[in-house]
Formats: structure tokens, C-alpha cells, sequence
């Protein structure tokens, strides 16, 4: 039986990455696609009609009450993100979230924690583990442990204010994934 997904957000992110991912999987009939929420309404029917979900809605909150579903996939924006999961967390609804779960150090701890005072399945989207080399490779490192590890992540033309928090972190991710927490991290820009 297919899980039953209410998605929030349907912004451009949601638009390229996950609405065809989600409706892809919809396909296999591995999800089912019951409700897109979205403050602004118009955006929410047209990734409805886009992307095939049943339902579509501005209310949050009164439509999770109606369609219950198995999973949440909450994509908004990262200033929304904490306060959004917040008020999600009573629910006890399975919670798949964008990165990053906070603006701050303080403010993604605190939620991590209400996550598991809530008893509230919470997964943020560090999707580079899935990535078949990476799994190779921690599979190798159980046999051969890794000493050493630098990462660099080279992009062109990335100059958004949030870039380490929202997609630099994969790479410090990755390395901790396949080592274990850092001793030390030392940033340089060029």
C-alpha cells in the first residue's frame, strides 16, 4: 500500500526537485500524492494539476486534520522551516524536511530536540549519502579506516548569503558520515 504524502511548500525548489521525484515514486505506486499546501493558493492548485496530487490547499493545519497522512514532505523556505515543524510535531506525523532544519546553531538544535520530545520521526534531506560511491566508500572504510579527509566544494557563481547552511554542508555531511564527528573545521574562501 502506497504512503499516503501531504507536501508543504511548493516554491521553485519544490517545483524542480521534488514534485518530480514525489510523482515519479507516485508512478510505482510506492506514494500517493494527497495534498500540496502552500501559502499562496494559485501556486498550490497549479503543482496540484503539475504534479497529479489529489488535493491542493492554503490551510495547513485543517487539511493534515482531513487528508492524514503517513508522511509529511515539508519544503519551505529555511526561515519558515523551524516554526513550521514545530507546530507539525504534536502531530506525530513521520516528517521528511529541507535542509537547512534551522537559520541558526540554537535554532536547529532546538528543534532536534523537540523532534525527539515529540517522538516525532524527523529526517532532514542530507541526500548525498544515498550516492552509490559514497555507500561504496563506507563500506570499504568499515575495513579500512579512513586517517585523513579533505573536502572542497567548488562552484561558479554561487554568492547566496546561505550557501554553507543550505548546500555547502553536504560536504562536511559526507565527511562525517563516512569518519565520524570532525576534530577540526577550517573554512577558507578564495
Amino acid at each position: 500500500m502506497p504512503l499516503r504524502i501531504a507536501h508543504i511548500g511548493a516554491g521553485e525548489w519544490s517545483r524542480q526537485v521534488h514534485g518530480p521525484t514525489l510523482e515519479r515514486l507516485s508512478q510505482r505506486a510506492v506514494v500517493s500524492l494527497e495534498l500540496i499546501c502552500d501559502i499562496k493558493i494559485e501556486r498550490a492548485r497549479q503543482f496540484r494539476d503539475f504534479f497529479h496530487y489529489r488535493l491542493a490547499s492554503d490551510n495547513i493545519h485543517e487539511m493534515l486534520a482531513e487528508v492524514r497522512p503517513d508522511a509529511i514532505v515539508c519544503t519551505v523556505q529555511p526561515a519558515a522551516t523551524a516554526e513550521l515543524v514545530r507546530s507539525l510535531l504534536p502531530m506525530r506525523i513521520p516528517l521528511f524536511i529541507e535542509k537547512p532544519p534551522g537559520v541558526s546553531l540554537v535554532e536547529a538544535t532546538s528543534l532536534a530536540a523537540e523532534s525527539v520530545t515529540a517522538g516525532t520521526l524527523t529526517f532532514v534531506a542530507f541526500n548525498r549519502l544515498a550516492i552509490p560511491s559514497i555507500v561504496r566508500l563506507k563500506e570499504w572504510a568499515i575495513h579500512h579506516p579512513i586517517r585523513f579527509a579533505r573536502a572542497e566544494m567548488l562552484r561558479t557563481n554561487r554568492l547566496e548569503g546561505n550557501f554553507a547552511i543550505a548546500t555547502g554542508i553536504h560536504a562536511l555531511d559526507t565527511i562525517r558520515f563516512l569518519m565520524g564527528d570532525p576534530e577540526s573545521i577550517e573554512v577558507k574562501p578564495y
